[in-house]
């Protein structure tokens, strides 16, 4: 402001009729515009104010502070420190990532700086470790957890790196696949809201059966497969009675005994001899070198099931006469 005289007494004018006198410069502004403060000399004079120490900052809510925190940008304009919150102030609507952009929602930690919030990461402000889906600090390495066999998906969010759960609600497999379902024999784990389907039997050479136990051979009639490169031993023809031969059938034949193998009907012959003769008459699990009918008059028919040799009374249960 500019002094003026009138004989011996001196007056203090202001140069912005009307206006605010920037209290810095001296220049004259219409408003006086927030974080600056406005004040009224006993002259009616109005005044624009910046109202912090030398080595202070101001803040949005026209604070002052020694530091600006990080989240928030600095700006110096001539000798004057600002402390400028990058979203729309107020504490409301926003939150400031450490990228400097602005979001509606935080998925982590919700810190409030002055009034203002951020969205801080769990591992920390600048941090290169990992965020895990469910908000905790995975560490320097993308792995899932509970020692399953794959990895989450690395990715980047606001700058900061997140592992990331693949398959939303479905299955992650032991290969990266998603699927909708597990089935058994596979075995479903799952880890917080994340769900896992492992191989029970992830050792090398070992064999995975419908009984979801582990084989180290797969033995004929089973057939060798493969799925998501594991391999398993499977009946070539799930849900029925399998032979020796592969072949199948709905059940076994009543001469042959029906044991379970690795979780699959097996229909197993009888005789520990597998040249001989298995009888249907009553006497089924005796077995003979050949086919001998009790009767010296009429011979049994032989008949061949499935590969293995069986004495056939031919009349079922009628009577079987002489001729």
């Amino acid at each position: 402001m500019t002094p003026s005289y009138s004989g011996s007494s001196a007056y203090c004018d202001t140069p912005c009729s009307g206006q605010f006198v920037n209290d810095w410069d001296g220049s004259c502004s219409a408003t006086c515009d927030t974080p600056h403060v406005t004040a009224t000399l006993f002259t009616g004079i109005s005044v624009c104010q910046y109202p912090c120490d030398a080595n202070e900052y101001l803040y949005d809510d026209s604070s002052c502070d020694t530091a600006c925190p990080t989240y928030f940008d600095t700006v110096i304009t001539d000798s004057r420190q600002y402390c400028q919150y990058p979203c729309v102030p107020g504490g409301a609507t926003e939150f400031a990532y450490e990228d400097g952009s602005c979001e509606t929602a935080c998925p982590w930690n919700t810190v409030v700086i002055a009034t203002e919030r951020v969205c801080e990461s769990p591992c920390g402000y600048q941090s290169t470790d990992f965020i895990m889906d469910d908000g905790t600090c995975g560490g320097a390495t993308c792995n899932s957890p509970g020692g399953t066999s794959v990895d989450y998906v690395q990715d980047t969010y606001k700058g900061l790196n997140r592992c990331t759960f693949p398959c939303g609600g479905d299955w992650l497999y032991w290969n990266g696949d998603c699927e909708v379902s597990c089935p058994a024999p596979y075995t479903q784990n799952t880890i917080a809201t994340e769900n896992f389907c492992e191989n029970p039997c992830p050792a090398a050479g070992d064999f995975l059966n419908i009984a979801g136990t582990c084989d180290a051979t797969c033995d004929p009639p089973f057939v060798q497969s493969t799925f998501k490169g594991e391999d398993e031993c499977r009946s070539p023809c799930p849900g029925s009675a399998v032979y020796d031969d592969g072949d199948c059938d709905a059940t076994c034949h009543a001469s042959f005994t029906s044991t379970t193998v690795s979780g699959e009907t097996y229909c197993d012959f009888p005789c520990a001899n597998s040249a001989h003769y298995v009888y249907d008459d009553g006497l089924a699990g005796s077995c003979t070198a050949t086919c001998v009918s009790p009767s010296t008059e009429v011979d049994l028919v032989e008949e061949d099931v499935h590969g293995f040799n069986l004495c056939t009374f031919p009349c079922g249960t009628d009577f079987l006469f002489w001729d």
